[in-house]
């Protein structure tokens, strides 16, 4: 026979048994009410960095910039209205890099006016067709964002998810699955159906609540995503037809070597709360990228 708990709280009518699964209001301690909010100023968070830059200056028809920093930024919250774990240690539920921290960020870009075609061979057409060019661009290396633990959602659309025995979709705490290996998978493996080992996530055990000694309990990140690789570039010719009018063609490439930028990794696991099991076919995929190369030409007269 299963032992009983019985509570005084007059809210239960009948014994609960210590496999019920208990809401948030179990915890409160005025019951009847439900979320009273509390504002409070006293987030955590950490930025430290090197940057460079190298700059020339306008000179000869060329100018060009180079800046790099590499930084970290450490928080227990990314937005200013946030929240956080209530029944966690904040510390440990909710510290870790935050979602716009980039480990290195290089950028380079430059202008170039074209040396004159007309100085080796005057005459109208050379001036026409070879003078006033113009090559311009920007090209960005930057680190992937770091990937939030696996948030959980309940199977077959239930509005509440219960895992480990205890309600944890209240207070900021979430749910959160543990990690039977490393989930980084080596970049000669990542493939756009398999960005990370999906497979290594599973619910904490029944009966416990997950935390920092839950053997396996991941924290607020566990890896990074895909970085930015980006290049725009233009190409402008000028038809000056008198002093103060000026006819322009431009072309424009974004993104001009087609390279694939993904902005979206789904981290969402969806647990079978019978069986336990993933059910969730997009667990762990690319599922959404940057702009592909746009190409675009356009004019413009300037007096």
């Amino acid at each position: 026979m299963k032992p009983t708990t019985v509570l005084a709280n007059s809210t239960f009518s009948k014994p609960i048994t210590q496999a019920a699964l208990l809401n948030d209001n179990f915890y409160r301690p005025t019951p009847g009410f439900t979320n009273v909010n509390l504002r409070q100023y006293s987030g955590t968070s950490s930025y430290h960095s090197l940057q460079t830059q190298i700059t020339r200056r306008f000179t000869k028809g060329l100018q060009f910039g180079v800046v790099y920093t590499w930084s970290k930024v450490m928080t227990d919250q990314g937005t200013v209205s946030g929240s956080v774990a209530t029944y966690q240690p904040r510390r440990f539920w909710d510290y870790g890099e935050a979602d716009f921290d980039r480990t290195n960020n290089f950028v380079v870009h430059w202008t170039w006016d074209l040396p004159k075609g007309s100085s080796h061979w005057s005459n109208f057409a050379t001036r026409t067709i070879l003078d006033s060019w113009q090559v311009s661009g920007i090209g960005q290396l930057v680190s992937g964002a770091p990937l939030v633990s696996p948030t959980q959602s309940p199977h077959s659309g239930s509005s509440t998810l219960t895992t480990g025995g205890i309600d944890l979709t209240g207070g900021g705490d979430g749910a959160r699955a543990v990690v039977t290996a490393n989930p980084v998978l080596p970049k000669g493996k990542r493939t756009v159906s398999q960005f990370f080992n999906s497979s290594v996530f599973v619910l904490p055990p029944y009966g416990q609540i997950p935390g920092p000694n839950t053997p396996g309990i991941t924290r607020y990140n566990f890896g990074r995503g895909p970085g930015t690789n980006r290049f725009d570039m233009a190409v402008t010719k000028n038809f000056p037809i008198k002093e103060s009018i000026l006819v322009q063609i431009r072309g424009e490439a974004y993104n001009v070597f087609n390279h694939a930028s993904v902005t979206t990794v789904d981290a969402t696991a969806v647990f079978d709360q019978k069986t336990g099991l993933q059910r969730s076919t997009t667990f762990g995929n690319l599922t959404a990228d940057d702009q592909p190369r746009i190409l675009q030409l356009s004019g413009r007269i300037n007096f």
